[in-house]
């Protein structure tokens, strides 16, 4: 049964159409005028195919009450998070990164390099990271946060990267990579000749590397040729060019993964990674990765391919820390000062996997002279600092060269305690002090909290040494003891 109503036809009380034999009927609503409202109250509404005559400007009011529901869903755009949710959350946690003044490689960035001309310096001018491969066949750079990103079960994250590629479309022989990711997992974009590609890096449990690699022209939602939903060609207008390119994933490593880029027309989803019934793991088998980005040669280069960067950014809807535990170290042998700025304690995280994956917050530290204590004692006067990434007798803290003891702590961390002549030299200064031969303690507190110890681009973990050098001497020779309290972020 059908019945039409066209231009012509004017409702005006209340209509009802039953048909008791429970056969479909169908009501065309065609022509509307564009000054009229069409209104359905408490009832189910199935538009099937074109409905003629229908233009923007016309107003449909879907009205509901609590036993007659209408249930709206959002377009699967970036309005949405990884979880389905309106972007009306707050972003509990933003780790990011930008060149101010320096390329950073004391503090916040490992690096690892090779082949003539390879190299990453700061640019000044425009406050970009410009990284080079050199033009050796097989020349690369690689940089790697010491910072890990926890990813949290339950949560949305995305990434966001900002780069010049720096490649024209003659450019062949060199590959060019941004995400957060290391060399067991992760995900990233990657640039080689004139083409885009999204990868997905996992650790199998056999160690195993695999990579599901999927270039622009298979993207399945916006190819970036000018036929997608952004209309806009990457390929056309250059890859010479900044664009921000970001994805987004579940904290669960597990469903799918969207990949997207900044368009003329705003944030556009370019590819959707979904993983949903086809893997016995995880799309990555880590929950915790670091910022990475590199360029790397596979033929011999006539020039210096580069790769610039302003800006990297995590978020999540959790908060950072994550699985924290209590650890301590502490050197009580008896530490003589001397005249020069020694080692006396250090801590760091183990070396390798799986300790590399986490991260070590700094809580406070203790120094107490045990000798010149007392009301008549003449105390002694003494400088201390406490050096991230230093030197102790020429080589690198967790060398441990030369250490009185080499100690594990907590879960997944470890300590060193020095001699009285175990010299310390390079490294960045995090924080100096004056303090006599009275208890001193010093918080942390007035470090941002993003500074945690991580590991390097080798696995090799971050430090931190606390250094004394005796100013003034007691009325007794110095005998200090000292203790260094952190958290393990797990």
């Amino acid at each position: 049964m059908s019945y039409l109503y066209s231009t012509n036809t004017n409702v005006v009380n209340s209509v009802e159409i039953q048909n008791e034999q429970g056969n479909a009927i169908t009501v065309s609503v065609m022509n509307i005028p564009a000054t009229q409202n069409v209104s359905f109250s408490n009832q189910s509404v199935n538009l099937v195919g074109n409905v003629a005559g229908i233009t923007s400007n016309v107003n449909v009011q879907v009205l509901s009450n609590t036993t007659n529901y209408v249930y709206t869903q959002q377009a699967p755009t970036w309005s949405q998070d990884a979880l389905t949710k309106l972007r009306t959350s707050t972003t509990a946690v933003q780790i990011y990164y930008t060149p101010v003044v320096d390329n950073d490689v004391t503090l916040r960035w490992s690096t690892a390099n090779s082949g003539v001309g390879s190299s990453s310096q700061f640019l000044a001018n425009t406050a970009e990271i410009q990284m080079s491969s050199g033009t050796t066949n097989g020349g690369y750079i690689y940089s790697q946060s010491y910072d890990r990103m926890k990813i949290v079960p339950g949560a949305s994250h995305v990434v966001y990267s900002t780069v010049n590629f720096e490649a024209n479309t003659s450019d062949s022989g060199v590959t060019r990579r941004t995400g957060i990711f290391d060399t067991y997992n992760g995900m990233f974009w990657e640039q080689t000749a004139n083409t885009l590609a999204v990868v997905v890096r996992r650790q199998q449990a056999n160690g195993a590397v695999v990579e599901d690699r999927v270039y622009a022209t298979n993207f399945n939602t916006d190819k970036l040729d000018g036929t997608g939903p952004s209309k806009f060609n990457i390929f056309t207008a250059g890859l010479d060019k900044y664009y921000t390119f970001w994805f987004d994933f579940i904290g669960g490593r597990t469903g799918r993964i969207r990949f997207g880029m900044g368009t003329p027309i705003g944030p556009q989803i370019c590819h959707v990674q979904s993983y949903t019934g086809t893997l016995t793991t995880s799309f990555v088998n880590d929950n915790t990765l670091p910022f990475r980005r590199e360029i790397f040669n596979t033929t011999a280069q006539s020039a210096a391919p580069i790769f610039n960067m302003t800006g990297i950014s995590f978020q999540s809807e959790a908060p950072q820390q994550f699985n924290p535990s209590p650890a301590t170290a502490y050197n009580v042998n008896g530490y003589i000062s001397g005249g020069a700025l020694t080692a006396m304690l250090t801590i760091g995280l183990r070396t390798g996997v799986p300790y590399n994956g986490s991260a070590i917050t700094p809580g406070e530290f203790t120094l107490v002279d045990q000798n010149n204590q007392g009301r008549i004692a003449s105390p002694g006067t003494f400088f201390y600092q406490v050096l991230y990434n230093c030197n102790v007798n020429s080589t690198y803290a967790y060398n441990g060269n030369g250490a009185l003891s080499h100690v594990n702590a907590g879960r997944a961390s470890q300590y060193w305690t020095w001699a009285n002549t175990a010299l310390v030299s390079g490294g960045q200064i995090v924080l100096s002090g004056l303090t006599t031969s009275a208890s001193a303690s010093h918080l942390f507190d007035g470090l941002p909290g993003t500074f945690n110890l991580g590991s390097d681009i080798n696995g090799n973990p971050g430090t931190l040494t606390l250094a004394i050098q005796q100013l003034t001497a007691g009325g007794s020779s110095a005998n200090i003891a000292s203790t260094f309290n952190f958290i393990e972020q797990l």
